[in-house]
């Protein structure tokens, strides 16, 4: 199998960027919540742990069909 190697100037570069708004949310999200119910290990998160974030970048998918083209 061969190796391919990008640098971050490639991934900018050679592909097209592609922007995703996506929700992240703590998998303690409730926590407390569930701790009335059963006992759980964590930090007693209540509805705070989450949050938004734009991601940037070339597509999984376009980076390895140009690997394959090889």
């Amino acid at each position: 199998m061969n190796t391919q190697e990008f640098t971050l100037d490639d991934l900018k570069t050679k592909f097209k960027n592609h922007t995703v708004t996506t929700a992240i949310q703590s998998a303690g999200n409730l926590r407390s919540e569930m701790s009335n119910v059963k006992s759980v290990r964590g930090l007693g998160w209540t509805s705070g742990a989450i949050s938004n974030a734009d991601w940037t970048c070339p597509k999984l998918r376009d980076v390895l069909l140009y690997w394959w083209s090889f």
